[in-house]
């Protein structure tokens, strides 16, 4: 069953029936990329 935590009381006292509140996760994930451009911030052998 349903833990009870997670059932509605104001729902069950207004209607006599037992109504659950159901969540859901939104799998919408924030994603950065941060891209160092700066002169200094190469690597490598400088060729000239």
């Amino acid at each position: 069953g349903d833990p009870f935590k997670s059932i509605n009381w104001k729902a069950f006292a207004r209607t006599g029936d037992l109504m659950v509140n159901e969540k859901c996760r939104d799998a919408v994930t924030d994603v950065f990329i941060l891209l160092d451009a700066r002169e200094i911030a190469r690597i490598g052998t400088v060729l000239k």
